[in-house]
């Protein structure tokens, strides 16, 4: 990444921050969906990695950035998924694409990386209109989501 934040430093510029990181990199990048996580490994739906970095953004006197950006997160997913199921039941597809890509960025942002990519093939299966493949794909993303959430919750408590 190549970019630079100004102090004091705002969750939301790095967000933007990082989606034009994404941004650079995807077009040039071909993004495969990871293999399915497995059950047992529930670290591996979270890159501890991402989360090391958030927590070293952390000032004495300051509100805990990794907080606030799981806070937001979770404020912000739910209705997402949400919205795509019913966009998804109504067959909306431009809707739920939409809602797709912007659930991938969040949690792209927290290292959710498994997540990200269901959300990626989800909005790329409602550009080309298969209707069946988003269902099968939402179905998967709402388990994810909800394994995110359980290793998100942990590391708000630690």
């Amino acid at each position: 990444m190549n970019d630079y934040l100004t102090k004091p430093l705002h969750l939301h510029d790095l967000e933007v921050a990082m989606q034009r990181a994404l941004f650079k990199i995807q077009p040039s990048v071909e993004i495969v969906p990871a293999p399915p996580v497995d059950p047992e490994a529930g670290s591996e739906a979270l890159d501890k990695a991402i989360i090391n970095g958030l927590k070293e953004l952390r000032e004495p006197g300051q509100p805990d950035p990794l907080a606030e950006l799981i806070d937001l997160f979770f404020k912000d997913a739910r209705p997402r998924l949400d919205a795509m199921s019913t966009a998804a039941a109504a067959g909306d597809l431009a809707k739920l694409g939409a809602t797709a890509h912007t659930l991938k960025g969040s949690a792209s942002n927290l290292g959710a990386r498994q997540l990200a990519a269901l959300c990626w093939t989800l909005e790329k299966q409602a550009k080309a209109g298969d209707v069946p493949g988003a269902r099968r794909t939402l179905a998967d993303v709402i388990p994810e989501f909800e394994k995110v959430e359980q290793i998100l919750n942990a590391e708000l408590q630690s």
